[in-house]
């Protein structure tokens, strides 16, 4: 069984061997992206969305021990397709006067001192997100991926995908 949750971003990645696997979950989207497939000629796959299960992250946010800042942002804002995030984030914290946010991911431009790095393990991403006041999602843009490596045909006409994949994996 293959999981695909940068679906269909990494297409190039892994076109070549899709099909063998039993069974393919693809991360999110809805019936576009089995088109998507199925216009390459791949075999049918489950849409298979992100979830997360009770038992292995049982943490609740408690406002009380949120003292880390206003916002926290797991992504990369840097590449061709990703620096918008940082745009977008600016405007954001901008127009609802907040200053405090933390960007967890690459940046290539930090004029802010947003960036602090990666974390690179479960227990860290939980600690890390129940300190905030909030998590920004920005949305994954299909389009932006026009020209860049990532780029397959068809690509930009699935649009956005909703919820970005380093917030589940």
């Amino acid at each position: 069984m293959g999981w695909l949750p940068d679906d269909a971003v990494l297409y190039r990645s892994y076109s070549q061997i899709i099909d063998l696997y039993d069974y393919t979950l693809h991360g999110g989207g809805d019936e576009n992206l089995l088109r998507f497939y199925d216009r390459r000629g791949h075999r049918p796959g489950i849409i298979f969305p992100f979830w997360a299960d009770r038992d292995r992250f049982p943490f609740i946010y408690d406002p009380a021990k949120a003292n880390a800042g206003d916002i926290v942002f797991f992504g990369n804002c840097a590449g061709p397709a990703k620096t918008e995030r940082y745009r977008t984030m600016e405007a954001f914290t901008s127009a609802n006067q907040l200053d405090d946010i933390a960007i967890y991911g690459r940046v290539d431009h930090d004029p802010h001192g947003w960036g602090h790095g990666y974390v690179d393990n479960e227990k860290s991403l939980i600690a890390q997100l129940s300190r905030f006041k909030m998590t920004l999602n920005i949305p994954q843009r299909f389009a932006a991926y026009r020209g860049t490596i990532h780029d397959v045909r068809g690509l930009a006409q699935l649009g956005h995908f909703d919820v970005a994949s380093r917030v589940v994996q």
